[in-house]
């Protein structure tokens, strides 16, 4: 068969020809296989983390790790897991079974305190609603006076971060305890509070710890921690300022058939529309026969679904 003849173009056109049928088929296979991986992976992943969120759900004592049993490993895998071994006062016990109230809105505060937060302070006073303060390291006189009257006027203070920096926090068990840590003593010095709850910065899962959330997740909760999503959200976390009517709109639209709002707001210095809106916000709500209340250990988590691991429920790290 001679180059150029009948017979070798009709070869060369089969080749092709089979070529063409057989890539995709190839193609298709490789691909298949390596999203099967990644299929398998995140489903596993996923259950760990709701293997962990029933622990924080279940009510009997015996469900519940005691932060004093660390991992008894050697070798390589027991430094695996020798953060455990940190902060080891990092412990808290819990209060009691969870007490679900119908008809609650818990209207929780990030990122403070600020003078925004004396603003809040004045409102919740104002309508006598009870709220939620999850504060960041702020060392002045001022701030750790606004601490104070977070607590002295009846309502909750938890942990939020020390540096707020989500890619310091993230990069290991160990960063997000020396953060968690650092900013836990500091309230209990300042308020006198050993606060038992938190909430992640940006979540549960986020951007930054889709890697090790579940190893953050089930230390916090080994060591007897409560963390609080939320179910609700005012949009004002953005660098752009929501502006009071979005935020209300926002607030009230999903509310709608919940029986208990876990409302997540913001009282950094910028908030001036937060403030703005929270008086109606507070009124609408009580007028629709809810009531407001404090976080505490003992009411259930509200745990966001996630549509991915490294989303957040709004697709962006808060």
């Amino acid at each position: 068969m001679g180059f150029g003849s009948v017979r070798f173009f009709r070869r060369l056109f089969s080749g092709l020809l089979l070529l063409a049928l057989l890539a995709p088929t190839c193609f298709a296979i490789v691909f298949g296989i390596g999203y099967a991986r990644r299929s398998r992976d995140y489903v596993q992943a996923m259950a760990q983390v709701e293997q962990l969120r029933e622990i924080v759900r279940t009510d009997t004592a015996d469900a519940r790790v005691d932060a004093s049993q660390s991992i008894e490993l050697g070798g390589a895998v027991g430094e695996r897991y020798a953060y455990q071994n940190l902060y080891p006062d990092c412990r808290v016990e819990r209060g009691g079974p969870y007490a679900d109230r119908s008809r609650t809105v818990y209207l929780t505060f990030d990122d403070g305190p600020s003078e925004r937060t004396d603003e809040i302070l004045d409102i919740l006073a104002q309508k006598g609603a009870k709220a939620t303060f999850f504060v960041v390291y702020r060392d002045t006189e001022e701030d750790r006076a606004r601490m104070r009257r977070i607590v002295e006027e009846g309502h909750a203070i938890g942990v939020h971060s020390s540096s707020h920096r989500y890619a310091e926090i993230y990069s290991s068990v160990e960063a997000f305890l020396d953060d968690f840590y650092r900013e836990w003593r500091y309230i209990e010095e300042v308020t006198g509070v050993r606060t038992q709850i938190f909430r992640f910065p940006g979540g549960s899962i986020n951007a930054y710890n889709a890697g090790n959330y579940q190893e953050i997740i089930g230390e916090m909760v080994r060591r007897g921690f409560a963390y609080y999503d939320w179910n609700v959200s005012a949009g004002d976390a953005g660098a752009v300022p929501a502006s009071r009517g979005d935020i209300l709109r926002d607030v009230l639209a999903q509310s709608v058939g919940k029986s208990r709002p876990v409302v997540l707001l913001h009282d950094s210095a910028g908030k001036t529309q937060t403030v703005a809106a929270l008086g109606e916000l507070i009124d609408t709500l009580a007028a629709q026969g809810y009531a407001f209340d404090r976080i505490t250990d003992t009411v259930r988590p509200v745990i966001m679904p996630y549509r991915d691991a490294s989303e957040s429920a709004e697709g962006r790290p808060l």
